[in-house]
């Protein structure tokens, strides 16, 4: 009797995807297993891996700000963004005003050595920030419903892409109560200016609050009916050590982050 093979994973290894697969076959027949879109799977694991180092980069610079003196903070609005550029990261904290389309910077903090920021006087020119300030402050505007309605809040994520347009991402944050939140994401594609959005993709299953216990092991559903959504790959990557275990399930596969000793984490997928 065949064995049916059952498991499978990708690690990339530089810019190498390995396939791992475990299984078997008979002496008269080879099994294949089941078709996975390993290129796209890869584009929304590298996105994922985006919006951690983005959301470390902002817990940490946030916390600098905190700090800062009052007089500072009042000259503070909703409009803050993160830029990496060569592995470094710069952050900025100011006030975007409508009326007058213009973005004041008040805070610009660099990443450093192990890991640290350190603030800098070096601000960018009015015509590299602004476009970014410019899309949140337009993007939340344009909320779908299902959004909007939500009493909870959420991350926003802004990076221009190789081809010029302006990428923002909305995942619901890490709640001041501590509930995390799964089911819904939302990325808006903006012209190079900020101004107008060309394309807006969500995925939503019914958000799902959800309180941490290492004890717990967590099923996340995906909307996508073939692999795991961005946002599905982001809560994994940033809340799996809050779980026992964490997996995600779409309708043909089974995901998980898997740790190997003596090797790179790996995402590892069940044919269902």
């Amino acid at each position: 009797m065949a064995i049916q093979t059952l498991l499978w994973g990708t690690r990339l290894v530089g810019s190498v995807t390995l396939m791992l697969w475990i299984g078997g076959q008979s002496t008269s027949q080879t099994v294949t297993p089941p078709f996975f879109p390993i290129e796209e799977f890869n584009a929304r694991s590298e996105a994922a891996m985006w919006l951690l180092r983005y959301d470390r980069a902002a817990w940490k610079t946030s916390d600098l700000v905190m700090h800062a003196p009052p007089h500072e903070l009042q000259k503070l609005g909703p409009e803050w963004y993160c830029s990496e550029s060569d592995r470094t990261w710069d952050c900025y904290y100011g006030r975007y005003e409508p009326e007058a389309d213009r973005y004041t910077i008040v805070f610009h903090y660099r990443s450093v050595a192990d890991g640290a920021f350190r603030r800098i006087e070096e601000m960018p020119a009015p015509d590299e920030a602004t476009p970014y300030a410019r899309a949140l402050n337009r993007s939340r505007a344009a909320f779908p419903s299902e959004f909007k309605r939500q009493d909870f809040n959420f991350n926003a994520f802004v990076r221009r892409t190789a081809t010029g347009q302006i990428e923002v991402w909305h995942l619901p944050a890490w709640q001041l109560d501590g509930t995390l939140i799964s089911g819904g994401e939302l990325c808006q594609t903006f012209e190079s200016t900020g101004s107008k959005i060309l394309e807006t993709k969500s995925q939503y299953t019914g958000f799902r609050k959800i309180k941490p216990n290492t004890k717990t092991e967590l099923e996340l559903k995906s909307a996508d009916p073939g692999i795991p959504t961005v946002g599905n790959l982001f809560f994994v990557l940033a809340y799996r050590d809050q779980f026992k275990a964490v997996s995600i399930t779409s309708k043909r596969f089974i995901t998980r982050r898997v740790s190997i000793p003596n090797l790179d984490d790996s995402w590892w997928h069940i044919a269902r």
